[in-house]
């Protein structure tokens, strides 16, 4: 039952196809092993059978939606094959009499990637480029995936692997400065010092440096690294500006 169960999962399109019926015959040898008295004994073989299959389901189905700008019914197949992957994930659980943080992982991993933010297509504009809008689950629902993923982190924190799906369009929160538009405000306040002293050649670099600034440091494995530099070049900056001016 249970290998019959394995192969139509695998058989079937990995978009198309739900994993209800791989649920149900689960949760159907799981009841016959009980009565035969063998369940301590075979369970556990299975319960990494199965999830080997619904791993390499969700694996399929974030792969999808990341190399592929899918539309709203694709979008809605991929949401409901992810939550069809949560229901067998918390029946392995419910009955493992092992690796249940490994499954516990799996639960949070699935859950992180139910719930991120996702684009769809919806056409395309008069330059030919696509129109993408971005679907969010609700807020009841994501408090309620946030209160199960707390449940299966327990008191403990887990160690959770980041999300395989990629937010296609990230927002910027255009209500909190970035680093380097802070810079920027900073430096240029010393430029306006600088011309109010006509120390023009202090200004010159200065203005280089608001340049080279708004480039986008988390590119740069050395700012990823060392936070602090950023700290130390201020330091150096109002140094270097106060000995150009003096």
């Amino acid at each position: 039952m249970i290998r019959y169960a394995i192969c139509k999962a695998y058989l079937n399109n990995s978009i198309d196809f739900k994993l209800e019926h791989l649920l149900n015959t689960f949760k159907n040898v799981v009841d016959l092993l009980k009565k035969q008295e063998k369940y301590d004994e075979l369970i556990n073989d299975y319960i990494d059978e199965v999830a080997k299959v619904v791993n390499d389901s969700k694996e399929s189905t974030t792969k999808y939606y990341n190399s592929y700008s899918v539309v709203r019914t694709e979008l809605a197949d991929i949401q409901e094959k992810l939550y069809s992957c949560l229901s067998v994930y918390e029946e392995l659980y419910e009955n493992a009499t092992d690796k249940k943080e490994d499954i516990a992982q799996k639960i949070i991993s699935l859950i992180d990637d139910i719930i991120i933010d996702k684009s769809y297509k919806t056409g395309f504009d008069e330059n030919g480029n696509r129109v993408n809008q971005v679907y969010k689950v609700s807020l009841s629902e994501k408090n309620r995936l946030t209160s199960l993923k707390m449940k299966y982190a327990g008191d403990e924190e887990v160690q959770v692997e980041k999300s395989n799906v990629v937010n296609k369009n990230p927002k910027i929160n255009s209500k909190k400065l970035t680093a380097a538009q802070g810079w920027s405000i900073f430096l240029g306040l010393l430029v306006l010092g600088g011309l109010g002293n006509n120390e023009f050649v202090a200004v010159i670099p200065l203005i280089l440096l608001i340049v080279l600034l708004n480039i986008d440091k988390s590119k740069i494995k050395i700012f990823q690294k060392y936070k602090s530099l950023n700290t130390i070049l201020i330091i150096i900056l109002i140094i270097a500006f106060c000995l150009l001016v003096s």
